[in-house]
């Protein structure tokens, strides 16, 4: 670093040595080198994964890295309003998905004896009491049990987990277990949601 302000200069001309940001890069790095000898060991294996990004400074002597990531450094940028647009839908279809289906997906069918309340068990698909959606089996009733059956994060139970839920779902992952237990609590209906949850959140703003 020091022969290279000898020879380029600090910072006063256009080609001196902090008007380059891969200079920058290799300052910083070789700083941090310089510090994690006088930390503990804790804090030197800190440094030691950070000093990691200083073989990115070596890939760009490949014809054409360089050229690579500054573009892609410029794009970013540009991402900006797909990014505004990706949050707009994901607070959308979270704030619609807990409309529709807040708590909803705890519903299970019982039966009673008596005063006594039974579960049907090995049953972990959702119901629903209305004329649409599952029906529950002669002799059985539909109701809501909160935090018995549903998984703890993928529900629309809360603002986080539905959150959560529509961000898996937007990267298709699990998307076609939550259509069915959704149309298993409101009818065939739901996958109007979901259709359009993936064609705009997924095809359209993603790509």
């Amino acid at each position: 670093v020091l022969l290279k302000w000898v020879a380029m200069g600090v910072v006063l001309h256009r080609r001196s040595y902090f008007r380059s940001g891969w200079n920058i890069l290799d300052f910083i790095i070789a700083v941090l080198g310089f510090i994690g000898i006088f930390l503990n060991s804790g804090g030197a294996q800190v440094v030691r994964v950070l000093r990691l990004f200083r073989s990115v400074r070596g890939m760009t002597f490949v014809r054409g890295f360089r050229t690579l990531i500054t573009t892609v450094l410029v794009s970013i940028s540009g991402l900006c309003s797909v990014l505004l647009l990706v949050s707009f839908l994901l607070v959308l279809f979270t704030l619609l998905g807990m409309q529709l289906w807040s708590g909803s997906f705890d519903a299970r069918c019982y039966f009673r004896t008596g005063d006594v309340v039974h579960l049907v068990q090995n049953v972990t698909a959702a119901c629903s009491s209305g004329s649409s959606g599952r029906p529950c089996g002669f002799g059985q009733e539909c109701e809501i049990f909160p935090f018995i059956y549903t998984e703890p994060v993928y529900n629309f139970d809360n603002v986080w987990n539905a959150a959560l839920t529509t961000f898996t779902m937007m990267s298709l992952d699990d998307w076609p277990l939550r259509q069915q237990q959704a149309m298993f609590v409101s009818g065939w209906g739901a996958w109007v949601y979901f259709a359009l949850l993936i064609l705009l959140c997924h095809y359209l703003a993603y790509n």
